[in-house]
């Protein structure tokens, strides 16, 4: 049925599994797999190319239940669409990943699922080699096989973000864990210990670390929160010298702590009756001042050395809450930029707490970052809008827009950087699109080409020697973090197929929309006029 050609295989709601020739268009139905099954990848063995599908005990609802049925991985020859070897059943309650890797003359099956493990199989045999491997304690989210020193190993991460990894044939149990910085961070920062550039984190679980990017492993704890950290929530500052990092948790308290002592710094800025949602810092009349933005729809502006709120909140009348907070200096004034739902910038006097000039209008959804800076000596704020992929450039002294947005990105931007690059003030942003992108504000334009990665880009900052640290989660499936960390830089390869996969899917839907509307075209242009 297929010979020497290229194509992609997928599977409908029903089990039909069909292959499209990625050149031509044209679908080819193989066979019919029981109902709900997916196509969970393809392997060559034993002169086959074999199509896998699994997922028939899956939940439409997702429910974690590692009491629920065995979950069946079948494998298929691609060019008779004649079943293969006995099925595999696989004890995972939920089948959720699958790896294959050719090893001692055997092609082996690696599978994770709900029940925590990761278990090895002999593809043509159906047997499971030995007891499944074992150390997570939460579902298994994705696996990949590769080869590290000529020996093959399993890597697994599960859904707390934990990386383990295995000797495939030494059959180790429980694995070398890799809990790197970016196990499920919600904000990241770069900061200066000792002359050394480190990165702060702050996880969904309300931990709080460092980490040296020399010895990544080994991470400096500082204290956390009781909930999570805010995305966005972490602000640096010095104070008598001594540098510190601030953070915003959803336990509505914002803790800081000395960076060389690791230790806390005074009583946390209490928040609680009004939920921090936004945190920035700005020096102003030598003194540096913590700004807060809360779900009320309020600024509340603390005195950090005294550690004192300074005057009455800053009323901004939005009660849907502040997304996004940023200052800077304007004629020597401190003034206050803060984003909103409504997708409005907002510029205000920080002294008087009164606004400057009406809303600024652009963003098409709301605007959730601000960074500020200057550009030849003009203070400016770089907002950005999520889904709205393109950052704006917004003069603080005129209230008014500094040309057209900076256009790159394709899906959803996170947190923008501003930084300084060979004298030039430059902008730098990640995205859904996979992508690291830098503008020249000056000019506006684009400097290089994107930098481009197979995960979806969610965080970036910079860093001296003209790096870039990021945060990074999966293009696809559930949130994943990349690392460069050893054996972490396993997973990046089979994450890298899996993206251009699911690119050539994306191309695939397109070239399938284009066909359908050309024959519709086409019979409208060949239909007689009506009399």
């Amino acid at each position: 049925m297929i010979v020497d050609r290229l194509v992609a295989v997928d599977a409908g709601p029903f089990g039909e599994v069909r292959a499209l020739d990625v050149f031509d268009g044209t679908f080819t139905g193989l066979f019919k797999a029981p109902q709900d099954a997916r196509v969970v990848g393809s392997v060559e063995a034993g002169g086959k190319v074999l199509v896998l599908t699994g997922h028939e005990a899956r939940d439409r609802h997702w429910n974690t239940d590692r009491q629920g049925p065995d979950d069946t991985i079948r494998a298929w020859d691609l060019s008779t669409g004649e079943p293969v070897g006995e099925p595999l059943t696989v004890a995972h309650g939920r089948l959720t990943t699958v790896a294959t890797v050719r090893a001692d003359g055997r092609t082996l099956l690696v599978s994770g699922g709900w029940d925590d493990t990761v278990r090895v199989w002999d593809l043509l045999t159906g047997m499971q080699l030995t007891d499944a491997y074992t150390g997570h304690d939460q579902p298994i989210r994705e696996v990949a096989v590769t080869t590290l020193d000529t020996r093959p190993v399993v890597a697994a991460r599960a859904s707390d973000g934990t990386l383990r990894t295995w000797h495939l044939t030494e059959h180790r149990h429980g694995g070398d864990a890799v809990d790197g910085p970016g196990r499920e961070i919600a904000s990241l920062t770069t900061v200066t210990v000792r002359g050394r550039r480190v990165v702060a984190t702050g996880r969904y679980d309300g931990t709080v670390a460092l980490w040296d990017l020399a010895r990544p492993r080994t991470a400096q704890p500082l204290p956390g929160h009781a909930d999570a950290v805010l995305a966005g929530g972490m602000a640096t500052a010095t104070v008598d010298g001594r540098a510190l990092l601030l953070t915003a948790g959803r336990d509505g308290l914002v803790r800081i702590a000395g960076l060389e002592t690791r230790q806390t710094f005074g009583a946390p800025l209490d928040c609680r009756d009004t939920e921090p949602t936004a945190l920035a810092t700005v020096v102003a009349d030598g003194r540096t001042l913590v700004l807060v933005g809360t779900r009320t729809g309020t600024v509340r502006i603390w005195d950090l050395a005294a550690q004192q709120e300074t005057g009455p909140t800053l009323a901004t009348g939005d009660n849907r809450g502040v997304r996004a907070v940023g200052a800077n200096l304007v004629d020597g004034r401190p003034t206050l930029v803060t984003g909103y739902a409504d997708r409005t910038v907002r510029i205000w006097d920080l002294a008087d707490r009164a606004s400057l000039g009406r809303p600024l209008h652009g963003h098409t959804r709301a605007v959730e970052r601000v960074a500020t800076a200057l550009v030849d000596g003009t203070p400016v704020a770089v907002t950005t809008a999520g889904y709205d992929p393109h950052p704006r450039v917004w003069d603080l002294t005129t209230g008014l827009e500094r040309g057209e947005p900076l256009y790159g990105h394709r899906r959803r931007i996170a947190d923008p950087a501003v930084t300084t690059l060979d004298d030039r003030t430059i902008a730098v942003t990640g995205g859904d699109d996979a992508t690291v992108r830098a503008w020249d504000l000056r000019t506006r334009t684009r400097i290089g080409q994107a930098l481009r990665f197979p995960y979806r880009v969610h965080s970036v900052t910079p860093r001296r020697r003209r790096r870039t640290v990021g945060r990074l989660r999966r293009r696809t499936g559930p949130a994943a973090t990349g690392r460069s960390l050893g054996s972490a830089q396993l997973v990046h390869e089979a994450a890298e197929i899996k993206w251009l996969k699911t690119e050539n899917a994306e191309l695939r839907r397109a070239n399938e929309i284009l066909k359908a509307a050309s024959a519709c075209f086409a019979a409208e242009l060949g239909r007689p006029l009506d009399p």
